[in-house]
């Protein structure tokens, strides 16, 4: 997996595509509210500085704490239970 020109994992080459798919299949899993807004900040990190990230990161955060998306994620968890995100 590579992020920002690092790597983050190294997996022998039988097991890469495996690996990637596992990866790919926990990321489809997470709620799509933020994952679009940490794509969105990790483009915005390819810009030069900090600050436009930042106010970003910032404003989506707002965003996202009132949002359904959240209430299920909690609650899924708490249930122990797979969560229905609406993307409200």
């Amino acid at each position: 997996m590579i992020a920002t020109g690092f790597a983050l994992a190294a997996f022998p080459h039988d097991h890469f595509k495996a690996e990637v798919h596992a990866f790919a299949r926990s990321l489809a899993e997470k709620g799509p509210l933020a994952l679009r807004g940490a794509k969105r900040i990790s483009n915005a990190r390819l810009s030069p500085g900090f600050a436009e990230a930042r106010l970003l990161s910032d404003n989506l955060r707002a965003q996202l704490e009132w949002s359904h998306d959240v209430d299920e994620a909690i609650a899924e968890d708490r249930e122990g239970r797979k969560p229905k995100f609406t993307r409200r």
